[in-house]
């Protein structure tokens, strides 16, 4: 008898144990897929298959827990839905390119979380539906480290091995070295970059500007600011050695001659991105003794250190960047009580229920403050994947959706891209425009507001 009970109480444990070896297998299919799509409160790496030929870099895919309620699951945004519990019938992929190493990482981290978000958030309510077939999104990114030749690398694997239809690229000095290729293969682009002829214009009708600072108008709002509340007069102008740089300066001092604004530019230097010591430019930009040392086109990475370098140096003066918005955290940890005072375009108050939701599901998340953009990277890819639901994948179809799409933006207003108003380059609907003040940085690293106005 009590061999029997034995045989049995055995016979048990072999079955539990079967059953466990069984879960754990199918546990590590789900979280274990290269390259898979988007869900819900899972974190996958998306390792990138290219030629041998083709520099670039694993990225890693993070999807936050979505936000629940006593009524159900919300948005990123907060925003209530009913959870898909379906099936899908295929797979989509969404591409990236952006710098995910370098002193711009930190813009380029913040634009995959932000696009991984909207593409978790559709993918929850059910992915998207064309044509009567059920897409699942997913995403692959590919690291340009701010590097103009692996930024073209990226562009040649994505048109020729993967055949890219909708894709997102980030600074401009990228964006244009690729953007005739995406252009002659009609690749949809979502390109975080200042509009301006050079990217924004005839010959790129499927590209879209998402940089929600005011770009070709940034000196229209600030300096006008500057002068009246500090009596600026004369403006040091320090950007990086690229294309983005030169643009960027090149903006600036020309509205501020067009204003007819009584600003004197007593430099126009350029540095090495990614640059450890600033010292020589500091000394050259110090001698010079200007009121306000602005860094238009300066990742984070650089504009901290330059910062820190200056105040080491001994100038009182003001800085900021007027035109890039950068990550305030990465500054302070880098400059630290040196970057008080810094000026950067951004919000210190939520605008919205929506965009405090947000704000603070990512601080949750990831342990660090957003920035303006990351709302309006998420918001753009959510609005080009319902034209896609619309018109279907036909890039010119989706573009003539959005140039005449208006949505309710978390930033509290109805949100367009620009068409003939300030904002529109040759007419052309192609420039997000979102109102976006001024912050500047206070002791700890905290922001506050500096002017009420909106361009």
């Amino acid at each position: 008898m009590q061999r029997k009970k034995i045989q049995i109480l055995m016979g048990v444990m072999v079955i539990v144990a079967l059953l466990v070896t069984a879960c754990a297998k199918a546990t590590s299919t789900t979280t274990s897929v290269t390259t898979t799509a988007a869900t819900t409160a899972a974190t996958t790496t998306a390792t990138i298959s290219t030629p041998s030929a083709a520099t670039t870099s694993v990225a890693t895919t993070t999807s936050a827990t979505t936000g629940t309620t006593a009524t159900g699951p919300l948005t990123h945004e907060g925003v209530s839905y009913t959870p898909y519990t379906g099936k899908f019938d295929r797979t989509f992929t969404f591409y990236g390119v952006c710098p995910l190493s370098g002193s711009g990482a930190g813009s380029g981290i913040n634009a995959q979380r932000s696009y991984q978000w909207a593409i978790e958030d559709l993918n929850a309510q059910g992915g998207i539906v064309v044509d009567g077939v059920r897409y699942k999104i997913q995403s692959q990114w590919l690291d340009h480290a701010q590097n103009v030749q692996k930024a073209n690398d990226a562009a040649t694997i994505l048109i020729n091995q993967y055949n890219a239809k909708f894709a997102y690229e980030q600074t401009t000095a990228e964006v244009m070295a690729t953007e005739d290729a995406y252009a002659r293969a009609n690749v949809f682009m979502l390109v975080e970059v200042i509009p301006q002829p050079k990217t924004i214009g005839t010959n790129w009708p499927l590209q879209f500007s998402i940089c929600i600072t005011p770009g070709t108008f940034a000196a229209t709002v600030y300096y006008p600011l500057f002068i009246k509340d500090f009596g600026v007069k004369n403006i040091a102008l320090v950007d990086p050695d690229s294309d983005n740089g030169r643009v960027f300066a090149g903006i600036a001092q020309t509205t501020t001659k067009q204003l007819g604004l009584p600003i004197n530019f007593v430099s126009d230097l350029y540095y090495t991105p990614n640059s450890q010591d600033f010292s020589p430019l500091v000394n050259k930009v110090l001698a010079l003794n200007p009121d306000f040392i602005d860094m238009p086109a300066a990742a984070d990475g650089d504009a901290g250190l330059i910062c820190k370098q200056a105040r080491d140096a001994g100038y009182k003066g003001l800085m900021g960047t007027t035109i890039f918005t950068t990550n305030a955290l990465p500054i302070w940890n880098i400059a630290g009580a040196a970057s008080t005072g810094f000026f950067d375009p951004g919000y210190a108050t939520d605008p919205t229920p929506q965009y405090a939701y947000f704000r603070t599901t990512w601080f949750n998340q990831f342990n660090s403050p957003i920035i303006p953009n990351c709302l309006s990277n998420y918001e753009s890819c959510i609005n080009m994947f319902r034209a896609i639901e619309k018109v279907g994948f036909d890039p010119y179809k989706v573009a003539s959706v959005l140039q005449d799409q208006v949505w309710n933006s978390a930033f509290g207003l109805n949100t367009q891209y620009a068409g003939n108003e300030p904002g529109s380059i040759y007419g052309l609907k192609r420039f997000l425009k979102i109102n976006e003040p001024m912050i500047r940085f206070t002791t700890n690293g905290n922001i506050q507001a500096w002017e009420n106005g909106s361009w």
